[in-house]
């Protein structure tokens, strides 16, 4: 995402289907303007590993794609967690 306020992040969020708390947090960090002291809050969004990726899967649908990219975003992330278990279940 390309934007400096939040309230656009946390627009396109909601778009995505992302829950605060559950899937991101939301912080507030002190960030050190100068050297002498002193600092600005900034927001920063803390993301779960699956909804970083569902953030970078559904980033953006191209002009001449016909098929739009979400739809594919829940399957690569259910291939993904059952690839995990097999792999977990055969090396025990």
């Amino acid at each position: 995402m390309n934007s400096k306020r939040s309230s656009v992040v946390k627009q396109k969020l909601d778009v995505l289907g992302l829950v605060e708390d559950k899937e991101y947090h939301l912080q507030d960090i002190l960030q050190m303007v100068r050297p002498q002291g002193g600092g600005k809050a900034k927001k920063v969004y803390m993301f779960t590993p699956e909804a970083f990726k569902t953030c970078l899967m559904r980033s953006r649908k191209y002009p001449n794609q016909t098929v739009d990219p979400v739809v594919y975003c829940d399957y690569y992330l259910l291939l993904e967690k059952t690839y995990k278990l097999y792999t977990e279940s055969t090396t025990t």
